[in-house]
């Protein structure tokens, strides 16, 4: 199809009616381009940028001192393909070079353009009108497309990053992928199911067991497959006529892992009953019995010549086998909590261990840990090792999925989607596709693009976990990263960027002057910043371990902090010192609030109490006793009287501080609230929640009046003039919702949002042509209808 204009010659125009030919000349003067314009589009429309290239643009436009002028070019270049076909590349390359520039496509009309081959991972799409548009082969990995418009729309090849999730009745424990990544081979309860791993279809199913399979392991050829159940059993199952060939009987607790070894003629199995068997295929018989650990075995890994045998246990400890005698090589000794995954490095010389909050990668020949991959309230549930050896997985207790960097210690990339503890993973031979189960009783199967260049730049993607807002500013601060970003509220543009922490920002605050802001990070660091200058102006240093959390007395000359140190500091901003060490709690500090009479201060800890000191004495002198749970939140009445609490306990809890008692327990969210905060007026409360949800309650009437679903986990939240409400979820999208309130009632409206996971709620897909099932599918599982 050509456009109107070129298509348009003297001999047709005579012909034309009067409104065609004034559409015509409308659409020319409006489109038109200037001669630097055009050799623009000319060097946009010769082939599909890439990454770093579509980056590379988007720099030089953010750089220019025409920012919106450039924008406005680029993006008349995307509307001219609506009338120009042979633009359609140029376009394509400018959305490309729009969305790297965080350029919001929200609520725009592009109906009718065409821009195939497009790269939006992670654009803003949010109600975008594509009818009729040509958006095949475009990359929508991880957009934000709610309510946006696809009818009509070709969507054929378009890539979103993932496949459909496939729904189990139980508990997905066990997982594994052939090595042609056609077929999957899935324990579900106490069967197995051979799936084709493109479409999801049950292929075959093997049935036996009498308890939940717990592992799954191919032999080398792929021909046969081994299981093993809480039935304390391990078969040996012929996938070619989906038959038992062996029982293997012996242990007397469930068995945990299932290893085979290369030459298929032998197997090892890990058990509840804290012994690893070595196992004879053939004959059903045990070899050998290795004995020294004193707990459950939770892990084991084969090393590729098959002469070790390492594995790990809830008794704290990894240990190293060697196969033939039995005997124990080495005991590698100094974690403190308990051993849940391990991984062996394809060179022999490494080893990965998956612990609570912490990954260590062992240098084995010289019996140290050489790299250590730390993260706040989490733990590594399974691990699984890139095929270069260069990246690793790890299935998370807080429902995600973490690609980390070996060697830089950096998380590369988080998948989100399931909604409880991942708790097996399966990666392709080729470590383009990964398969990953769940407690939510799904199966996830991911597209991963983990190329050098993709690396590089995943580098900077912004992962939020914390937020700062003032009552009087049009601007809100955000910890992304190592970094303090600077952004307007209305636009969710960034407007500066505060750089000099090494390390995740993880708390905020705000001075009372609006000209200063401190920040805390897992690097041990306070830092107080210059906001107007977006300079450091000087570092408060004494905590032993990550800041969880920073308070500011009024004035803004005193501030509080928490650590995971289980230590509170009080500072004296203007003299750059420590005032006063605060001791006493057993578990890292989560949350301060300070009393107006600034000698006062209230602490959140996972001890489950709220501990109240008066600083100047550095004594506690109350403590308040109710929660089940980790005190992850609080929040002070003005008055100074009355206190709210959030607990993973899953309540918000209001207090009488003077006299101990607890007034009134909000019950509603389904699981851990992370984060509350008051309105103005203090008749309204709103609360955060890993159920994904914000709910917002009325305290006279002790009632929820409002909740704003989101599509992920609730990390923080802060609120402005009792109007915007900024959410960040617990990977790293920031959603601001301006709350239209009438009465009683609260509307909220979504403003703008910027989210590193798919999201498509309520977007419109069935008049889209050439969608694929599988993407339909997906669309569909994550809202779309």
């Amino acid at each position: 199809m050509t456009s109107l204009i070129s298509s348009a010659n003297p001999s047709h125009r005579v012909t034309e009616p009067p409104v065609q030919l004034a559409h015509q000349t409308f659409i020319k003067k409006k489109y038109e381009l200037s001669e630097v314009e055009k050799s623009c589009l000319e060097a946009l429309n010769k082939r599909l940028m890439s990454l770093a290239n579509l980056q590379s643009y988007a720099g030089a436009c953010e750089a220019s001192d025409s920012l919106l002028e450039e924008q406005k070019t680029l993006f008349k270049m995307v509307k001219r393909s609506k009338y120009f076909e042979n633009e359609k590349i140029a376009a394509a390359n400018a959305m490309g070079i729009l969305n790297q520039a965080d350029y919001s496509f929200s609520r725009k009309n592009l109906r009718k353009v065409r821009i195939p081959g497009a790269y939006l991972e992670g654009a803003n799409l949010v109600g975008t009108d594509f009818r009729e548009a040509d958006l095949s082969g475009v990359i929508l990995t991880q957009a934000v497309m709610n309510y946006a418009l696809f009818h009509g729309t070709l969507m054929e090849k378009s890539r979103l990053g993932q496949r459909p999730m496939i729904k189990s009745k139980h508990t997905v424990e066990a997982i594994c992928i052939t090595k042609d990544g056609k077929r999957l081979i899935v324990g579900k309860g106490k069967d197995i199911h051979i799936l084709d791993l493109e479409i999801g279809k049950v292929l075959k199913e093997l049935k036996g067991h009498t308890a939940k399979v717990t592992t799954l392991a191919f032999f080398p050829k792929e021909k046969k497959l081994a299981s093993g159940s809480e039935d304390k059993i391990i078969y040996i199952w012929d996938l070619g006529i989906g038959r038992k060939l062996k029982k293997l009987e012996g242990h007397s607790g469930q068995v945990t892992n299932v290893v085979i070894f290369p030459d298929e003629r032998r197997l090892a199995s890990g058990s509840f009953d804290k012994t690893i068997c070595i196992w004879d295929v053939g004959t059903g018989k045990i070899l050998k019995k290795l004995l020294g650990h004193i707990s459950h075995i939770t892990s084991l890994a084969l090393f590729p010549d098959g002469r070790t045998l390492v594995s790990g246990s809830l008794d704290k400890t990894i240990r190293i086998w060697d196969v033939k005698t039995g005997q124990e090589l080495k005991k590698l000794d100094g974690h403190t909590n308990i051993v849940t995954a391990l991984s062996v490095f394809p060179d022999r010389k490494a080893l990965a261990v998956g612990s609570l909050n912490i990954i260590y990668i062992w240098e084995l020949e010289a019996n140290k840990k050489f790299k250590k991959i730390r993260v706040q309230a989490n733990a590594f549930v399974t691990l699984a090792l890139f095929p270069s050896a260069k990246i690793l997985i790890s299935g998370n207790l807080d429902n995600t999925i973490s690609l980390w960097d070996i060697e830089t210690g950096k998380e590369l990339k988080k998948l989100e989607g399931h909604r409880d503890i991942v708790t097996t993973l399966a990666l392709s031979s080729d470590g383009k596709r990964l398969v990953s189960g769940s407690k939510d009783k799904t199966i996830r199967i991911w597209d991963l693009n983990m190329d050098e260049e993709s690396r590089k730049l995943e580098n900077s993607i912004l992962k939020v976990k914390a937020l700062a807002l003032h009552s009087d500013s049009n601007w809100l601060a955000i910890g992304s990263n190592c970094d303090v970003c600077i952004w307007d509220i209305k636009t969710g543009k960034e407007l500066k960027k505060l750089k000099g922490h090494t390390s995740k920002v993880v708390t905020l605050t705000l001075f009372p002057d609006r000209k200063k802001l401190a920040s805390g990070s897992i690097g041990n660091s306070i830092r107080i910043w210059d906001v107007e200058t977006g300079k450091e102006l000087y570092k408060l240093k004494g905590h032993t371990d990550s800041i969880s959390a920073l308070a500011l007395y009024a004035g803004g000359k005193k501030l509080v902090s928490g650590s995971e140190d289980n230590t509170i500091r009080i500072w004296d901003v203007e003299g750059r010192k420590e005032l006063k060490k605060l001791e006493g709690h057993k578990y890292m500090v989560t949350s301060l609030v300070l009393f107006p009479d600034g000698k006062r201060l209230a602490s959140g800890s996972g001890d489950e109490i709220i501990h109240l000191w008066d600083w100047e004495a550095g004594k506690e002198f109350k403590k308040l006793k109710g929660h089940t749970d980790y005190v992850k939140t609080l929040v002070l009445f003005q008055d100074g009287k009355r206190l709210a609490s959030g607990s993973y306990d899953k309540t918000i809890r209001i207090w009488d501080v003077e006299t101990n008692k607890e007034l009134k327990r909000l019950e509603r969210h389904t699981s851990w609230i992370t984060n509350i905060t008051l309105f103005s007026d203090e008749k309204k409360l709103a609360s955060g929640s890993r159920d994904r949800t914000v709910r917002i309650w009325d305290l006279k009437k002790w009632k929820e009046i409002a909740v704003i679903v989101h599509p992920f986990a609730i990390e923080k939240i802060a609120i402005q003039k009792d109007q915007f409400l900024c959410v960040a979820d617990i990977h790293g999208g920031v959603w601001m919702w301006n709350l239209h309130q009438k009465d009683a009632s609260i509307k909220p409206e979504l403003l703008w949002v910027t989210s590193p996971n798919l999201v498509c709620n309520l977007a419109e897909i069935s008049q889209a042509i050439g969608l694929s099932e599988a993407n339909r599918q997906l669309m569909t599982q994550y809202g779309a209808k």
